[in-house]
């Protein structure tokens, strides 16, 4: 029974460590598509501006999107990837 508890435990403590990690290079950005060129589309930041580029079809040029975004585990804006886009 004390193994049980232990691999459970383990378990626990694996899955929090990797939600907390997940979470802390991930966040969630507010956008308007911008330009649609054949498969890529740039979106700009609707609070500070950054122009995000992803690829993506069926997007049109004044949409509303949510864009989840990876920190690619660094403190730079600049270098960051768009793993999403969700339209509003």
């Amino acid at each position: 029974m004390t193994r049980i508890k232990a691999a459970a435990l383990l378990i626990i403590v694996l899955i929090l460590f990797g939600w907390v990690s997940y979470s802390e290079t991930h966040y969630d950005r507010e956008a308007t598509i911008t330009q649609v060129n054949k498969c890529f589309v740039i979106a700009t930041d609707d609070i500070c501006g950054y122009e995000w580029e992803f690829e993506g079809t069926n997007y049109q040029v004044g949409e509303k999107v949510t864009l989840k975004m990876n920190t690619c585990f660094t403190d730079t804006i600049t270098d960051d990837i768009v793993e999403d886009a969700i339209r509003d």
